[in-house]
């Protein structure tokens, strides 16, 4: 994660990080879920979070947390060992290509509703600068500072959600990641 490099104590944010994804366990295979938050709220969340606060344009957010009938988990851990969706698996939903490691189209009905979700909300953001204008069936507003509004889609529900994952946001923000190079 280069902490190490631009923290000016990294091992205090290692502890800090431990403490809050492990609770100080030894880190085993029974914790994989654990070690995949670690991984994904410091290398997506908190610099989406960041970027957010930073863009002055329209912005929006969403969280994808559905798990289809086909996940990138089968090929980078070789089985699906988590609940919720894997990196890459919104491309299986928004790309109509066939993808080089063999990953089957979306067949499901479910999987086919979310496909035509994204496909509209994404044509929208195209055409109108908006992922849902007026006479939308849903209305996902921007994300701000102090709302923050994200679309949430998950396997049972989409919605529109506030505050993703907020305990996470605020360890990262309070953790000195970057002190040693940002002054």
């Amino acid at each position: 994660m280069y902490f190490d490099i631009t923290a000016s104590n990294p091992t205090r944010v290692a502890e800090q990080l431990r403490r809050y994804y492990f609770h100080d366990q030894p880190i085993t295979m029974s914790l994989l879920r654990n070690l995949t938050d670690l991984f994904t709220d410091g290398t997506f969340l908190w610099p989406a979070i960041e970027s957010l606060r930073k863009h002055k344009g329209p912005h929006y957010l969403y969280y994808l947390d559905y798990l289809g009938e086909h996940s990138f988990q089968e090929i980078l851990a070789g089985k699906r060992v988590l609940t919720g969706a894997s990196i890459f698996d919104d491309t299986i939903y928004v790309w109509h290509i066939k993808n080089p490691i063999e990953i089957p189209p979306p067949t499901s009905s479910e999987d086919l509703n979310l496909q035509s979700m994204d496909s509209t909300l994404i044509y929208n953001i195209a055409t109108f600068g908006e992922p849902t204008p007026p006479g939308s069936p849903i209305n996902w507003p921007q994300w701000d500072e102090e709302q923050q509004n994200y679309f949430y889609a998950g396997n049972s529900e989409l919605t529109i959600k506030k505050k993703l994952l907020p305990e996470s946001v605020q360890l990262w923000s309070q953790l000195n990641l970057r002190d040693k190079v940002d002054g």
